[in-house]
């Protein structure tokens, strides 16, 4: 039936065998569309980084702060980042210190998706958006 049709013998599943007769050209066009499609409506989350360190001054925290709502607002993901250098190491207080003073100042608008991990000297957190 499907050569006297000019068309093609598709088998969609093979448990319990079951096949159509259909242009599989057309088929195979109308899934890439589908799928391009859904792409297209995917929505990419960017992760942007904040940096820190020990001896960053009150007034450069708040600018920070302000750009970090900047990003959560726009939908970001924000990761926070305090560095140490040499002996500031030994300071690993009074950067978490900071660190947790930043999150709190925010935490009207952000949600934290991974807690506070010290790891190379760098101290760093995740924050997110609160989903509405």
């Amino acid at each position: 039936m499907a050569f006297d049709r000019d068309l093609d013998l598709v088998l969609m599943s093979d448990s319990p065998p079951v096949a159509k007769i259909m242009d599989y050209g057309k088929f195979k066009y109308e899934q890439t569309k589908k799928e391009q499609a859904s792409r297209k409506n995917q929505k990419v989350v960017e992760t942007k980084e904040i940096r820190l360190r020990p001896k960053t001054d009150t007034h450069d925290i708040e600018i920070k702060m302000k750009k970090i709502r900047e990003f959560i607002e726009k939908g970001h993901k924000v990761k926070l980042t305090m560095m140490f250098r040499g002996r500031e190491a030994m300071y690993l207080d009074k950067g978490r210190a900071q660190v947790n003073q930043l999150i709190a100042s925010v935490a009207d608008i952000t949600q934290i998706e991974t807690p506070a991990s010290y790891l190379g000297k760098r101290l760093s957190t995740i924050l997110a958006p609160i989903k509405k």
